[in-house]
């Protein structure tokens, strides 16, 4: 098909899944990482393009593909505060929405969260909700948010919270059936099967994802 995917989060837990996974995909001809700093691979398919997120607007004009996936992500802890949070969390995925309808591309994969909430008390959460909302509201042909609940996978960068999650997960995963099962934590690389997939499928228009629907699109490439 010879397509081409530009990747934002590659250095993620779910962004360098993704990467993996497309760059031995026959249907792309290019795998285009959009980030500050190198991945270190080598691959003929690949393009790692290194900018100053600060001009993302002008170090993209040129930008051309079939589909942006938005694995952008973080922590508070990690970001700083709120306001470096939400800089990341909430305003750059708007801006590369903007710039995917700037580019005229077709489609845009964004990673959300299980139990997105305008309404939640929960920072994290809410922050959540208002990027879907800002990115919703982009004319861009087919916009699909995935909300994954706790993330398994080797970090770089140790997350206590995913400690836990890793230790009890086993026990209470029986117990999470119904409207609670898209709380059962999943695999990031399940997460980036199914963005593999939803990209390469009928789906049009805008669609929100939950976590037990991504593992059912996700376990097609033998993940479980």
């Amino acid at each position: 098909m010879n397509k081409t995917a530009i990747i934002f989060g590659a250095t993620g837990l779910i962004g360098g899944e993704l990467v993996k996974k497309l760059l031995e995909d026959n249907r792309y001809n290019k795998v285009i990482l959009i980030q500050r700093r190198s991945l270190g691979l080598n691959h003929d398919k690949l393009e790692e393009k290194l900018i100053d997120f600060n001009n993302l607007e002008k170090e993209t004009e040129s930008l051309r593909g079939d589909e942006i996936f938005c694995c952008l992500g973080t922590t508070i802890k990690k970001a700083g505060s709120e306001e470096a949070f939400e800089k990341i969390d909430l305003e750059l995925p708007e801006r590369i929405a903007k710039i995917t309808v700037r580019n005229k591309i077709d489609k845009i994969l964004v990673i959300s969260s299980v139990g997105s909430n305008f309404h939640t008390s929960n920072f994290y959460l809410k922050t959540k909700a208002l990027m879907e909302n800002a990115v919703g509201k982009q004319l861009v042909d087919t916009i699909i948010f995935f909300r994954p609940s706790l993330l398994l996978g080797n970090r770089k960068e140790f997350r206590f919270g995913e400690l836990l999650g890793r230790i009890f997960f086993p026990i209470f995963h029986v117990f999470l059936w119904g409207k609670w099962k898209k709380y059962r934590a999943i695999k990031a690389k399940v997460v980036a099967s199914a963005m593999q997939n939803v990209a390469n499928s009928s789906f049009e228009g805008l669609h929100y994802i939950e976590s037990d629907v991504i593992k059912v699109l996700g376990k097609e490439n033998n993940e479980k």
